[in-house]
């Protein structure tokens, strides 16, 4: 189980998801992969014949795998938990996983961590459901554990190809190609939008970057009611639109863009381009 390799290593959780196994494309190539489960299972690879449990390896062999990033994405998004199982189901992978990790592998082991955050946590904690909290508390916890190694990267909307995680792009798709109606509850909230190429890329870059707090936007912001015509014309549908009226909601600007610091790009005509690539290969139009 020597690590002779001179690619630093890059630790992940949540590479079975939505971003993580995009993400997990972006590193291999210049990254020594070890996948690691929800069970705290290390999925096998070249240094591991099979899986193998994290707290089952010996400390004195950890100390040989040097250069060790973490990029934990594992969550359980459920924001409407029905029943107790739900809720400890919740709390378990947002929050206990991820610090028993930590603590069977030691304070010194990653040089950096890098978590992605939802949006949704930045608002007051009164304000939030289970999932943003859980997440919130789990990396205020590591901030007070882990001074100086902690990267927190805020995630706006994300989507693209088989996107099961039932997103607004992908609804509305499905919808318009029906003719079916959609409701906006306000025709002036804006929403930022990525698709999940754009968001790996710049995730895989960021261990470069200083410890601290950052978003990643691209150049797609609009509001509900022009990303409803927009989607219209692109789809030829005849869905009508129906309005709310309620209050807006304004998108958050805190943080440093990661976007504009990696000089990565992502503007209304690569999302034009990626919609068309899934009504023509996903919903078959």
């Amino acid at each position: 189980m020597k690590s002779k390799n001179k690619k630093p290593n890059a630790w992940i959780t949540g590479h079975t998801g939505f971003i993580g196994q995009q993400l997990t494309n972006e590193l291999k190539q210049k990254y020594e992969i070890f996948k690691v489960s929800r069970n705290d299972i290390i999925e096998k690879n070249k240094y591991f014949k099979k899986k193998i449990k994290i707290d089952s390896i010996e400390k004195n062999k950890l100390k040989k795998f040097n250069n060790n990033y973490l990029f934990h994405l594992a969550t359980l998004y459920n924001p409407n938990p029905k029943s107790n199982n739900e809720t400890k189901d919740i709390i378990e992978s947002n929050l206990f996983f991820g610090l028993r990790l930590l603590e069977i592998l030691g304070n010194n082991f990653f040089k950096k961590i890098l978590l992605t955050q939802s949006y949704i946590e930045m608002q007051d904690n009164n304000k939030l459901n289970l999932y943003a909290l859980t997440k919130k508390i789990f990396a205020n916890e590591l901030e007070k554990n882990f001074p100086n190694k902690i990267i927190k990267v805020y995630l706006y909307d994300t989507f693209g190809f088989n996107d099961k995680r039932g997103k607004l792009i992908n609804i509305w798709l499905n919808k318009l190609i029906l003719n079916k109606k959609i409701t906006i509850f306000s025709k002036n909230t804006k929403i930022n939008i990525s698709n999940r190429e754009f968001v790996s890329k710049i995730i895989s870059k960021a261990n470069k970057i200083k410890p601290g707090a950052y978003e990643i936007r691209s150049d797609v912001e609009m509001t509900l009611l022009d990303l409803f015509y927009l989607l219209k014309e692109i789809t030829n549908s005849k869905s009508k639109l129906i309005i709310q009226n309620q209050k807006p909601v304004k998108i958050p600007r805190k943080y440093v863009n990661l976007s504009n610091k990696l000089k990565i790009k992502y503007d209304i005509n690569n999302f034009e381009k990626d919609i068309l690539k899934i009504l023509k290969y996903e919903i078959n139009v």
